[in-house]
């Protein structure tokens, strides 16, 4: 699965808004429709965005940073949001896990937090597939939902995990 960091100019985030909004992606904050909005975190230092398979789908890691800045050393973690508009890309398990660590090194992660709506079986489905552990429920949260209160199922993933290695 061919894997790149997305080129963050005015044209590209535009062609990935556009893919976004057709295919009836919403963002957590309000009714999701703001470019503004996106805009936001699309252009912020500390998001990475990914192309997937050449225009097939995205994969952006929000919020990069130390888990603890007050400590020496801290751990880096990022939140990863997929979106995938090709039905070619399903099935194809162990090139996402491949990607996934690739993304993770790529971006200095060292830990990866995600999160999905309780319904949503098939992207639960997904994240538990690519490796990610569920660590818990937030309850009555109002992510992807515009604003309709729902719980949100938390996972995680280590580096480590990807890489096989037991910690």
């Amino acid at each position: 699965m061919e894997v790149k960091r997305f080129e963050k100019t005015g044209e590209n985030i535009g062609r990935l808004w556009r893919k976004l909004w057709e295919n009836k992606y919403r963002f957590a904050a309000g009714d999701g429709s703001s470019l503004e909005e996106f805009l936001s975190w699309a252009t912020a230092e500390s998001t990475r965005i990914y192309d997937i398979e050449n225009g097939k789908g995205a994969v952006w890691v929000t919020n990069i940073g130390p888990f603890n800045p007050t400590v020496e050393w801290s751990e880096i973690v990022g939140n990863p949001h997929a979106f995938f508009w090709d039905r070619t890309l399903l099935g194809r398990w162990e090139e996402f896990r491949e990607a996934a660590l690739w993304i993770m090194r790529d971006a200095g992660i060292d830990r990866a937090i995600g999160q999905s709506p309780q319904q949503g079986k098939l992207a639960r489905r997904f994240i538990e597939r690519l490796g990610f552990k569920r660590i818990g429920t937030m309850r009555q949260a109002n992510w992807f939902s515009n604003g309709v209160v729902q719980d949100v199922i938390l996972y995680e993933c280590l580096l480590s995990d990807l890489e096989g290695k037991e910690e």
